[in-house]
């Protein structure tokens, strides 16, 4: 049995392709120096080509930048003082062997060398981090290794960051040797995902590895063996909703249609993670059925290739939108369609406008009626349209956590005048579609037309941020989409008799397949199976089926749904139909062990938006922030969620809403906190949202808002000062190692010790206001001079000497400190009348003992001290509600919302 590939291969540190000099130069880690990666990408010249893939708008035939003024000598355009959005994307290269290596980017902003505890002051050009591995799944796994790898860069400012870098990575590459060992000893019945923790990553004390831990999440694709069959199905991994979210369920299956057709495919946005995020999404549509894309791919095209866009074969390429102007320019490109992420359009070049419908089949186009419900009826793909329809619905209240305020209400209803005057706007178009003879108007869905209106879907491009294309991970709405596209491919072509030829050896027959779809399906979708048989990809999946048949391979719960189900329907001898399908389908996905990872995640979704929402927490609000904590420790994907709950109840915190605001930014300090390292570089790809709520006024109480700008603040003061952040850091870790391991006494308990006095006269004999001796006075005996004193007994039946008469002189002095005892003063603290809310303000009291203090507050001395705001009331901080861990065994009062 053979080995998955290693975690990573190569790990660069790269500056801009065009960085001014002050820049520090690249930095290469290998897993293992002899490798086939090292050796042919490690060199200078294979390093220069990764730098401009890791910043594909540099485009080197522009002039070069100007000179920099006398005043900033060293520096360029490339050099800024902070950056914006979403900083990551991958891309693929291939190996003179032919293989593929996979390149997950992450841009970061490192500190200035001359200011290496700040953040926000100086000048300095933007880096990438690339981990370069032939694993082709696990994207979330090495986004999270990489925001983790960035960290620990500005974790170790003095000291040499790639020495730290290298000792993580070394040691997450070790501890995945051993996790793929354990799981292939593993009964196939019980594989599942496995998480991986690693200790030690930011401090270097042995005492507090038990507490400084981060956990990632290692897939199965990254624990099976490296043979062909996993390294094609392993994309069926990738998610499916960032497409989905982006175009619509319409032009998401228009896209479908043009991937089965092996069209040539252009992505358009300004984002680069928006590009990459959608190009994997559709191939992870098209390993639902267990289909790999044989063509060119490149998810950010460089521009220095952009030769390949001329390439007379099907290509999936992503570029950048503010290239157009260089495509337009170009000449030759042939047919083509162009999908403009950004605005959710469509376009095709070079296709005549009656070809179109036989190029790109439009998977909607079905004379079936959906309110018939009946499965002779409706097609494949309109029932995968109907989920994804149901799914989008879904997705969208789980984002939300099922909340309705006023402003989605007035949303609501705007969306239902516009769809009035769409469904208006569409009769008019079918009534000239009529009167031209039936000319196409294939691919107008803009996001006001009755088809992006009748998915139930608002059009994602127009929100403030990319948090929900990109951000945001619905582990359970991933499952139902892949449960979607593996229906819709099964009962396209599961049945391996519909296409191949008996004999001694199986082959690919086409007019067979075509004529079965004809008398199965009734010929709704025979122009999309016509693309379908004559593209490569397809080909190329029956040769893996007859393969599997001929070596007898095995299918285990944990192989893609669609080889599980088809299994399942060839045993047990069931038909291919839609009713049969979807019933199997169902049953299967229910035993896949990668749901019950999904159910985790859901939950800690579900946590975060309890802990952040308007109406009253049900339970311990101070246990549960610390359950969210120490859940987000594993930073794969319950991270990913707890962050993205954070930005969306920081964008919807207007009015009414101001509370969404104060309540996210509370967790958002505990992260930073308690969390682990990738926590910081989360929030710090939020630093500009976060300094805008500094000058926060949406709301009409300024009490309100003065809570959640001192918030805020004090947030935003954490990040930029990592100084202060990590040395509260490790204030904190300490304590919870000591909530964890309790110190021990410098003498041990003696247990096994008995009295066997009532603890009523202990209590009695030992109180400051008694006179009575403690032990009984010595009888009337006459005094012997020079004798020894007398012994008595005293409570815990021990002899002790008689103590000696006190001289007058002296008896003064210690009834004065033992009347400190009976005139202690008695404080009596203030009962408020009302309990106080989260983040309300809490008024000092006296207590009459002191209490323990909190191991989740800040150390003493170390928060940064908020300026008061200019008003006579007194600004309260909004972080006073104080939290402890599940392992404390003294909880402060739980604070109750108003």
């Amino acid at each position: 049995m053979s080995e998955p590939w290693p975690l990573y291969d190569l790990f660069l540190d790269l500056p801009h392709p065009a960085g001014s000099p002050s820049c520090p130069p690249p930095s290469v880690i290998a897993s293992s120096p002899q490798g086939e990666v090292q050796q042919e990408l490690g060199t200078p010249e294979s390093i220069g080509r990764i730098a401009r893939f890791a910043f594909p708008e540099f485009d080197d035939q522009l002039p070069p930048p100007p000179a920099p003024p006398p005043e900033s000598p060293g520096l360029n355009r490339y050099d800024v003082y902070t950056t914006k959005g979403f900083l990551r994307h991958t891309f693929s290269l291939q190996l003179s062997n032919g293989q593929r290596v996979h390149g997950h980017v992450r841009r970061f902003l490192p500190t200035h060398e001359k200011a290496k505890s700040r953040y926000d002051v100086g000048r300095r050009g933007v880096r990438a981090l690339v981990l370069l591995t032939r694993a082709s799944a696990g994207d979330s796994t090495y986004a999270a290794l990489l925001k983790t790898v960035e960290a620990i860069a500005a974790l170790h400012r003095t000291t040499s960051a790639k020495e730290a870098q290298e000792a993580f990575l070394t040691n997450a590459y070790q501890l995945h040797v051993r996790y793929y060992q354990f799981y292939a000893q593993k009964p196939d019945d019980e594989r599942r995902p496995m998480l991986m923790t690693v200790e030690g990553v930011e401090f270097q004390s042995p005492k507090l590895k038990g507490v400084d831990t981060s956990r990632f999440l290692l897939p199965v694709s990254l624990l099976q063996p490296r043979n062909d069959v996993s390294s094609i199905s392993s994309m069926n991994e990738s998610p499916i909703l960032p497409v989905l979210r982006c175009l619509g369920v319409p032009n998401t299956m228009r896209l479908l249609s043009a991937l089965l057709s092996d069209s040539r495919i252009l992505l358009i946005s300004n984002s680069p993670a928006r590009l990459t995020a959608c190009a994997r999404s559709a191939l992870g549509m098209l390993a639902q059925g267990q289909l790999h894309w044989q063509h060119l791919f490149i998810s950010v095209l460089p521009p220095h290739l952009f030769q390949y866009l001329q390439a007379p074969m099907p290509y999936l390429v992503g570029m950048l939108a503010s290239n157009m102007a260089k495509l337009d320019s170009m000449r030759d490109l042939g047919e083509m369609m162009l999908i403009h992420l950004d605005q959710n359009e469509l376009e095709t070049r070079g296709i005549p406008g009656n070809q179109v419908a036989l190029k790109i089949p439009d998977l909607l186009a079905s004379d079936a009626d959906p309110s018939l419900g009946q499965y002779s009826e409706m097609s494949p793909s309109d029932y995968l349209a109907q989920d994804l329809v149901e799914l989008m619905k879904a997705d969208k209240r789980a984002m939300t956590g099922g909340e309705t305020g006023v402003q989605e209400t007035a949303a609501q209803t705007v969306k239902a005048v516009k769809s009035t005057f769409a469904k208006l706007k569409k009769r008019g178009k079918d009534y000239l579609r009529q009167q031209s003879g039936g000319a196409d108007f294939p691919y107008d869905a803009s996001p006001g037309t009755p088809q992006e209106q009748s998915s139930g879907t608002t059009t994602p491009s127009n929100m403030e941020d990319d948090i929900y294309v990109e951000g945001v991970q619905n582990d359970v709405g991933e499952e139902e989409a892949r449960i979607a596209f593996a229906m819709f491919f099964l009962c396209a072509y599961g049945d391996m008799r519909w296409y191949l030829m008996p004999g001694p050896t199986p082959q690919l027959d086409r007019e067979r397949f075509l004529q079965q779809k004809r008398n199965i399906d009734g010929g709704n979708l025979l122009p999309l199976y016509q693309n379908l048989v004559q593209s490569q990809m397809f080909e190329q999946f029956v040769k893996d089926r007859v393969e599997e048949i001929r070596i007898r391979m095995p299918v285990s719960k944990d192989s893609p749904l669609f080889a599980v189900c088809a299994n399942y329907h060839r045993k047990n001898q069931i038909d291919f139909s839609v009713a049969s399908v979807r019933r199997v389908a169902r049953q299967v996905a229910q035993a896949n062990p990668g749901r019950l990872v999904s159910q985790a995640n859901a939950n800690a979704r579900r946590l975060a938006m309890a802990l952040t929402s308007n109406t009253t927490f049900e339970g311990n609000y101070n246990q549960a922030i610390a359950q969210l904590v120490e859940m987000a420790h594993e930073t794969t994907s319950v991270l990913c969620e707890v962050m993205s709950v954070i930005w969306m109840r920081l964008r919807d915190s207007r009015g009414m809403q101001w509370k969404h605001a104060l309540y996210a930014l509370q967790i958002l300090r505990n992260l930073l906190f308690h969390g682990p390292l990738a926590a910081i570089t989360e929030a710090t790809d939020g630093l500009d949202r976060i300094r805008k709520f500094k000058a926060y006024t949406d709301t009409m109480r300024a009490q309100n808002y003065r809570q959640i700008q001192i918030a805020a603040t004090e947030v935003y003061n954490l990040l930029v000062d990592r100084a202060k952040l990590f040395s509260i850091r490790r204030v904190c870790a300490d304590r919870r190692r000591e909530m964890k391991n309790p110190p021990q006494g410098s003498l041990p308990k003696e247990t096994g010790m008995r009295i066997g006095i009532p603890f009523r006269n202990i209590h009695a004999a030992l109180n400051p206001k008694n006179r009575r001796q403690v032990a009984p006075a010595p009888g009337n005996y006459p005094a012997q001079q020079n004798a020894a004193p007398a012994q008595t007994r005293d409570l815990l039946g021990f002899d002790s000497p008689v103590s000696a008469p006190v001289p007058a002189g002296q008896e003064t002095a210690i009834s004065q400190v033992m009347g400190l005892f009976d005139s202690q003063a008695k404080i009596t603290p203030t009962t408020p009348s009302k309990s106080p809310g989260r983040g309300a303000p809490i008024h000092p009291q006296l207590p009459s003992s002191p209490a323990p203090r909190d191991p989740f507050a800040p150390p003493m001395g170390t928060q940064p001290q908020a300026t008061p705001p200019p008003s006579h009331q007194a600004a309260v901080n909004p972080f006073r509600p104080t939290i402890t861990t599940s392992q404390s065994t003294t909880i402060p009062q739980q604070q109750q919302r108003p």
